[in-house]
């Protein structure tokens, strides 16, 4: 019998040739890691495999990495006498252009959009979103999410990023295996955040042609990093990211604005918490007052530094193993229901969290002549604190939960499977049909003891920086929240705010005409009360003749 990608009682499942695309700093350091895995290597010995990786950011100042891990990744293949044909590793740094340029540029858009799309609405009032007011960013700067979609939109449109896009994608589709597509950004900037809206769904709708699952990897901001990843973007970001992967919410956009504003995320959209692994070095890494104000910020930097080397390095270690089969089977039910075309909608509930979970490593913990019982107790401690570490609201409740953890063989013992099943179970709801799938899988490093949580089912306002993001956003004034978007202003729409023209909708009209998307404002916010489960919203598709939306 042959491969196959789904996994049917007949036959083996086929491996999956794992892509990537990385944007902005976080995602061009997991484009990186990506590329040094070793699964990605052996898995090209075979000749229907093929690996294809783009970086993105604005300036090429990250670049550097990804494209020395490319070099490296074809010289190892040389040895092996692998033809380096089967990989495509580019990275592209998109130049900030001049504000004459840029305007120019924007001011074309509606024609770009209409050759693009041409049933799509020619507006008479279009204006370009970045005036004469606006100051153009230096490379380093923070840019801010308004910005980064009107420099992305001019390379796209106006210079060689769409045949970037296209050159990233013939190579995924000329792969012989399954395929599925990574996305890898981070939430709290505004590079990554601003370019990801526009370039996912490009790549879903229109290069991929949705047969490809592409699953979206955002990752959230932890107390070290600057505070403006920690502020009021969040909210604009995690609203923009839910009107697309809710079913009911994105329907609202799409039959005003048609079929390029669909999800584009087709294998789920997944957000990273880092906290656990910033405050787990912290444990280790505290030197107090020693050295000055200035070794404490240095040993900050340090801290924060290698808590996002560990996060990219757990999160690329579990999508890439076993040739991208463990990812796969853990989300598999969840996201593709079967197929790709019968995903069964989740509605406000359609978030996942994948929360690497640290408990001992050599950089976190000592632990002195006590053996395999001292390194158990530790990792016992850590386990416990799994709730408070996963990114969401204390108290939180799902019906599923998909565990992995990771420890060598003479640490781990149905003592800490069981505690682990403790742990989880007292974050599942009280129904019979909830439930938790655990595994273990043996770590190369016989001093590493860590977890890798899959938390579907969860809504935008159970995260715990929402309602917090929200509030700081209520206090901006309206220059300052426009600053924060980026999805839809080319339509005109400044999607967090309420419609003017039509009350109890969202989507304001920044050219001032009649512009907005049909979502009640109080829904977008996060007000409208959230169902319980996953399996309340399942039951209203299977009760009603509410056709079942495709991703």
């Amino acid at each position: 019998m042959g491969k196959s990608l789904l996994l049917s009682a007949t036959t083996e499942q086929s491996p999956i040739c794992v892509h990537c695309i990385g944007i902005g700093k976080a995602g061009v350091d997991m484009v990186d890691h990506m590329i040094r895995r070793g699964e990605i290597e052996d898995l090209l010995e075979d000749p229907r495999a093929r690996f294809t990786s783009l970086a993105v950011d604005i300036g090429d100042k990250e670049l550097y990495k990804p494209k020395a891990a490319g070099k490296g990744l074809i010289q190892r293949l040389e040895e092996r006498n692998i033809p380096v044909d089967r990989v495509q590793t580019r990275t592209f740094g998109i130049k900030i252009p001049e504000k004459e340029d840029l305007h120019a540029s924007l001011r074309r858009y509606r024609e770009y959009l209409k050759v693009e799309y041409p049933p799509g609405y020619w507006n008479p009032n279009f204006e370009p979103w970045i005036t004469e007011d606006d100051e153009m960013p230096k490379e380093g700067d923070h840019i801010s999410r308004k910005m980064a979609k009107a420099i992305y939109g001019d390379a796209y449109y106006n210079g060689s990023m769409k045949g970037e896009l296209e050159s990233f994608a013939n190579s995924v589709k000329s792969c012989k295996f399954p395929s599925m597509v990574y996305v890898f950004f981070g939430v709290g900037g505004g590079t990554g955040s601003g370019i990801v809206v526009d370039l996912a769904r490009q790549l879903s709708n229109f290069f991929l042609g949705r047969l490809i699952p592409v699953a979206g990897f955002g990752v959230l901001p932890c107390t070290g990093d600057p505070k403006c990843h920690n502020g009021p973007n969040l909210f604009v970001t995690l609203s923009e990211l839910d009107c697309m992967v809710d079913s009911t919410k994105n329907a609202g956009i799409v039959g005003i604005w048609g079929e390029p504003q669909r999800n584009p995320w087709t294998g789920g959209l997944f957000l990273i918490p880092q906290e656990q692994a910033y405050e787990r070095l912290g444990h280790y890494t505290d030197i107090g007052s020693f050295g000055g104000n200035a070794c404490v910020s240095r040993r900050e930097d340090t801290k924060l530094i290698s808590a996002n080397r560990w996060i990219d390095e757990a999160v690329t270690n579990f999508v890439a193993a076993d040739y991208g089969r463990t990812f796969f089977r853990s989300v598999r039910a969840g996201i593709l229901g079967g197929t790709p075309s019968l995903r069964t909608p989740c509605d406000d509930r359609s978030w996942y969290i994948m929360a690497p979970f640290k408990e001992i490593s050599p950089g976190v913990s000592v632990v002195k002549n006590q053996g395999s019982a001292g390194f158990r107790e530790e990792v016992k401690k850590w386990l416990e604190r799994i709730p408070d570490y996963i990114g969401l609201k204390p108290g939180f409740k799902t019906d599923y939960i998909d565990a992995h953890n990771f420890m060598p063989r003479d640490i781990y013992n149905d003592e800490i499977h069981e505690k682990t099943k403790e742990v989880l179970a007292s974050m599942l709801l009280d129904d019979p049909e909830s439930s938790m799938a655990l595994s273990y899988d043996s770590d190369h490093d016989e001093t590493t003891c860590w977890t890798m949580l899959i938390i579907p089912g969860v809504a935008r306002q159970e995260l715990a920086c929402f309602f917090p993001s929200r509030d700081q956003y209520d206090e901006l004034d309206w220059e300052d929240r426009f600053n924060l978007h980026s999805w839809l202003l080319e339509q005109g729409v400044m999607l967090c705010e309420p419609s003017i023209r039509y009350p109890g909708t969202a989507g304001e009209c920044i050219w001032g005409c009649a512009c907005h998307v049909a979502i009640p404002f109080s829904r977008l916010r996060g007000d409208d009360e959230i169902p319980v489960s996953r399996k309340v919203i399942w039951s209203k598709y299977l009760s009603t003749t509410h056709p079942v939306a495709t991703p």
